[in-house]
């Protein structure tokens, strides 16, 4: 329960007056009835489904050994860098780059040109 949350409820049963009890147990039955869904939540909140293709993907480009500017991935959730695992897997990212690789939601990796040679 977070710090507000509790605050609010100590904030209702002061106001409640005769009533505190009654509604002191309502907010025990409310804690106990929304503990399973956010157990489950919980389970799946730091995990990434894709990780494992975003590994596989950035391995590709490491051992291709290409200037890379860039790296895109459409199957990751939004505020994912898809850059961000290449790089600590030892890759470097030159902004000059000739190319920008692409890493599909079946682990393959495309390489598009940004600049003809």
């Amino acid at each position: 329960m977070t710090a507000a949350v509790l605050t609010m409820l100590l904030g209702i049963t002061a106001l409640a007056g005769p009533y505190r009890h009654y509604v002191g147990i309502a907010a025990l039955v409310l804690a106990v009835a929304i503990v399973p869904a956010r157990v489950r939540r919980a389970a799946t909140i730091h995990k990434m489904p894709d990780y494992g293709l975003l590994v596989e993907g950035s391995k590709k480009i490491l051992n291709r050994g290409v200037s890379v500017r860039a790296i895109s991935a459409d199957f990751l959730p939004p505020g994912v860098d898809p850059e961000y695992l290449y790089t600590v897997l030892g890759g470097r990212l030159d902004r000059n780059g000739e190319w920008v690789a692409r890493i599909g939601d079946d682990g393959l990796v495309f390489y598009d040109q940004t600049t003809p040679r």
